[in-house]
């Protein structure tokens, strides 16, 4: 499904915000609304090129969320996840943030892989949240950290305009199968907004 973005948002009589600000979060919005019409928990939040941050749009997906009334938890990216926690010490600390979503920090247990933090992760909230989204930046997710893709989760790509190339895809391609890609989100690094989404 295509959610196409204009340079400059629809027009709205008494808002004072530019007009990028609001078509970036109409962008989002109608991610989420297309988000929170599909019966999944969870959702991978995936970089293309997965050197690229997601750190703000990560957020801006949770605070639209948030928006149209679904109770979200945003799990932090890899680097800011804890390390060399005990087993005494909570394996997850929630945050609430300002906009309406939480913060889920993980845990990370000396020689546990990704993925088993993940489902950790995923356990210990899933009756907590209506839909969790996982920021999976800062994993090798091809790579070492494959394990990250843990079995039935969907993911939304972020491509990032410019800078990623098709070979980039091809790979993506041939390690999910395409009924698991739940949407494409196309972010203009330059900008820190997304060009558009499908």
């Amino acid at each position: 499904m295509l959610f196409p973005m204009r340079e400059k948002g629809p027009s709205t009589d008494a808002s004072t915000q530019p007009h990028d600000e609001v078509s970036a979060r109409q962008a989002y919005l109608a991610v989420a609304h297309h988000l929170a019409q599909l019966d999944r928990p969870a959702s991978g939040l995936w970089p293309v090129p997965t050197d690229m941050g997601l750190e703000g749009p990560a957020r801006q997906l949770a605070a639209a969320l948030a928006a149209i009334g679904v109770k979200v938890g945003l799990v932090a990216p890899r680097a800011l996840w804890r390390t060399d926690v005990s087993p005494s010490e909570p394996p997850l600390s929630i945050s609430p943030a300002d906009d309406g979503f939480d913060v889920l920090t993980p845990g990370w247990l000396s020689g546990a892989d990704a993925g088993a933090v993940i489902e950790r992760t995923l356990a210990l909230v899933r009756d907590r949240y209506t839909r969790v989204l996982l920021d999976l930046s800062g994993l090798d997710i091809l790579g070492l950290d494959q394990s990250a893709i843990v079995p039935g989760l969907d993911v939304v790509l972020f491509v990032a305009a410019g800078r990623t190339n098709e070979f980039a895809l091809a790979r993506m391609r041939r390690r999910l199968p395409p009924e698991r890609i739940l949407g494409v989100v196309l972010v203009d690094m330059a900008e820190g907004e997304p060009a558009g989404l499908a």
